[in-house]
């Protein structure tokens, strides 16, 4: 019998690039959604088998049922190299034998079929070895370093998508999740990597053996938002979402947030550097162009006073903690005392030590679960610039010129009026660091430039 084709399967034709990992990591194509329209869905013939899809990379299939809401098996593997030719079509010679083939693994769901690859697209690492996706979606998408507009907030193509950020926001929401919440570039994964602790009770075998963007992932990526319902409870998710465009279920939900607040200086520095380096995102121009764009909020994710000043709101509920990258610098043990008191989960002082040595600097940055090298150049091309950078606050005066800060301040000043005093409006608070190449013994002493 002959497979169902993708139009009888609700599926619109995709592209994508199969692009392995040395390291073997799980990959699979940037994509952006569309809902076929009625027309374009016909029903399957009465003697259509049972839905197959092929495993990535290696023609192997497996069946699932096909009722009404069944959704198709859709596990990514990295191969060899290459191109191969992705299809749910895939030549029986190249899979088991019919009677050979098993039933996917529980919530293993895909309905993405994937053609050969065409040149110019790229893919992305996944966030969990198996993507979830609802019935029935197109996808065509590839880094191309512009922005769309949700909502009037700028979001990368090909990592987000309006779909993805409104699946976020219609989200179901447990009492038991946390999220990380921050401006990007504010010690994100900084965080990550003192919550994926903490949460082992100072436990490194997490954080030493599974991807750092698996272990809390984007939930308003297009892949993100895909994996959160195959999280272990509790789930840990991050996000860099505005106040108004985050889960609503969450502001009614015993769920609680983390917000980690930062210099918005040395967010510009991070940013500009970060923007040189990423696939998905505009080349940052010149340093005083992007520091234009940032005053503007014409960059990633909006303005960045838009952004605290909205989620700043929350402070004081019982389920959300503010806390600042400048505040766990200068006081790190009491920093993560504060977060195990609010998460209801007190270490002991040997499980306390272990998550202050595992997530310094020097410890991210030689773990390659955590400093990002397992992504390809497409996404990060680390050969002009490492992810982590130096680990220190105040760098923004080492490139800050004078008219620069004063036009800073001005924005600053205009937009912060009426809001409490933060750290780094302490200029004692921001001196820079003397040696813009820390040596090991300094670095495990600070936190990473994220």
């Amino acid at each position: 019998m002959r497979p169902a084709t993708r139009e009888q399967q609700g599926i619109a034709k995709t592209r994508t690039r199969h692009q392995p990992s040395e390291t073997g990591a799980f990959i699979v194509p940037i994509v952006q959604m569309r809902k076929l329209r009625p027309s374009e869905v016909r029903s399957p013939s009465p003697k259509a088998p049972s839905r197959e899809v092929a495993e990535l990379g290696t023609g192997t299939r497996s069946a699932a049922k096909t009722d009404k809401d069944a959704h198709i098996a859709c596990q990514a593997k990295a191969s060899s190299g290459g191109s191969h030719p992705l299809e749910l079509q895939t030549p029986r010679k190249h899979g088991l034998p019919p009677r050979a083939r098993t039933s996917p693994p529980s919530g293993s769901t895909c309905d993405a079929s994937l053609p050969p690859t065409p040149p110019g697209v790229t893919s992305v690492l996944l966030s969990s070895p198996v993507l979830t996706v609802s019935p029935p979606y197109s996808y065509s998408q590839k880094l191309s370093g512009e922005y769309f507009r949700y909502k009037g907030i700028p979001f990368p193509v090909g990592i987000y998508s309006p779909e993805s950020i409104r699946m976020v926001e219609n989200a179901d929401v447990q009492d038991n999740d946390i999220f990380i919440i921050t401006y990007p570039k504010s010690g994100t994964n900084w965080m990550i990597e003192i919550l994926s602790l903490i949460l082992k009770d100072g436990d490194p075998s997490w954080v030493l053996s599974v991807p750092i963007w698996k272990r809390a992932p984007w939930c308003e990526t297009i892949l993100g938002a895909f994996s959160l319902s195959d999280q272990p409870r509790p789930r840990l998710m991050s996000s860099h979402l505005p106040i108004q465009l985050f889960a609503k279920a969450f502001f009614t939900s015993k769920a609680k947030a983390i917000y980690m607040g930062r210099n918005p200086r040395d967010v510009v520095v991070s940013l500009y550097h970060y923007s040189k380096i990423a696939g998905q995102l505009k080349d940052p121009g010149t340093p005083d162009q992007f520091l234009q764009n940032f005053l503007k909020g014409e960059v990633q994710f909006g303005s960045w006073f838009d952004h605290i000043k909205g989620w700043i709101r929350m402070k004081g509920k019982e389920n959300f903690l503010f806390i600042t990258y400048e505040e766990l610098q200068q006081d790190l043990h009491s920093s993560l005392q504060n977060i195990c008191q609010f998460l209801g989960r007190p270490l002991a002082k040997e499980a306390l030590d272990s998550v202050v040595a595992h997530s310094a600097f020097g410890a991210m940055k030689a773990n390659a679960m955590s400093n990002f090298t397992l992504l390809p150049p497409s996404l990060l091309d680390q050969r002009h610039g490492a992810f982590l950078r130096k680990g220190v606050c105040g760098d923004w005066k080492n490139h800050f010129t004078v008219a620069q800060s004063e036009a800073f301040d001005r924005v600053y000043r205009e937009q912060m009026r009426g809001l409490p005093t933060f750290p780094w409006d302490d200029p004692e608070d921001a001196s820079p660091d003397p040696d813009p190449s820390p040596t090991p013994a300094q670095a495990s002493e600070h936190p990473p430039d994220l």
